[in-house]
């Protein structure tokens, strides 16, 4: 097992943490910025030193403030991938990989793996930000430490080749034994490479879970964005929750008391006229903004509740920016829970 139950203080800034993390799984570390994710690794790879705490891997004592105890970054068996990949510019990416390492004869190994063997003799100016990102994970791993950290490991590749390194890293992060962690931003990203989510916001690990917790039952506005939905919070009283505006959302499944929901944008309609039938949640509204994204168009709706819709693009030709609409949500579209 791996704990870290730490505190530390930077430039006014204190993270708070307190995680473990098992063998048997990848963890994504998620956040916005400025919430202390790159911190959170830099403390775990010793880089960093923790202000108040411990880290413990396996049953040794990595640090301990305590005890006064902290081992130097060069005696943990840690692999650290930064964003940028810091290649040493001047070697080659063979000699990069290789660097520090006991078995300098693995590092063609490991680029063959990972698909770069034709460029162990190139200079690392002469990669891609993907190929980049590849010869910085296989200097990592070629030690095979028990601790694998990875920060935005996707961050430098350009839109076209993300998928590709995305497919390789989830191949090699399976394969890879030992503690597997890695800070992103991107809610596709934690899906495809990780078993667990956990969400750092202030300093403070405010939520944890699955892909699938985390988009059915969001605990803040942060995370709702990061998954795609609406947020509201309120107190919910026979079955509508009465939100901080005065406003208030029919729910078919909200239990009384303070109570958090979302709203897909795809369940939300939008119409010229006032709409008759069967939505329990009706009312008037004006486009603040338009915005188009790959196959649908996102309109951003304020008024007694803001939200954001999401309507074809054929749909949205009826739209301006600026116009009146009514918006309509059907109440079994709103997935209502305890706060």
């Amino acid at each position: 097992m791996l704990t870290c139950r730490a505190s530390a203080s930077r430039n006014g800034f204190r993270l708070q943490i307190e995680l473990e993390a098992s063998p048997e799984e990848i963890v994504a570390v998620v956040g916005p910025n400025g919430a202390g994710k790159s911190s959170l690794l830099r403390i775990l790879a010793g880089l960093d030193p923790v202000g108040d705490g411990h880290v413990a891997v396996d049953g040794e004592v990595w640090e301990d403030t305590a005890a006064a105890i902290r081992r130097p970054p060069e005696d943990r068996s840690v692999g650290y991938v930064p964003q940028a990949g810091l290649l040493f510019p001047h070697m080659s990416v063979g000699a990069n990989v290789a660097f520090g390492t006991e078995r300098p004869e693995q590092a063609a190994g490991w680029l063959d793996r990972l698909g770069l063997g034709a460029l162990v003799d190139a200079m690392p100016s002469e990669l891609s930000g993907g190929q980049a990102q590849l010869a910085a994970f296989a200097r990592a791993q070629v030690r095979r430490p028990t601790v694998l950290l990875l920060d935005e490991p996707l961050a430098s590749v350009d839109a076209a080749n993300r998928a590709a390194i995305r497919r390789i890293l989830r191949r090699e992060l399976r394969d890879t034994p030992g503690y597997r962690i890695l800070v992103t931003h991107d809610p596709l990203e934690a899906a495809a490479l990780a078993d667990r989510v956990i969400v750092l916001d202030g300093g403070q690990i405010t939520q944890v879970g699955t892909v699938d917790d985390l988009r059915s039952q969001p605990r803040s506005s942060y995370v709702a964005e990061l998954v795609g939905m609406n947020f509201f919070s309120g107190e919910a009283s026979d079955g509508a929750i009465e939100l901080a505006s005065g406003a208030r959302l029919v729910s078919a499944s909200v239990p009384d008391g303070p109570a958090l929901a979302t709203v897909h944008p795809r369940a939300i309609s939008l119409y010229v006229e006032k709409p008759t039938g069967s939505p329990r949640n009706v009312w008037l509204a004006r486009i603040a903004s338009i915005e188009p994204s790959l196959d649908q168009v996102r309109v951003h709706v304020t008024g007694p509740i803001d939200l954001v819709a999401e309507v074809t693009r054929a749909g949205a030709a009826a739209f301006s920016e600026g116009d009146e609409v009514w918006v309509a949500v059907k109440a079994t579209e709103v997935a209502g829970y305890p706060r």
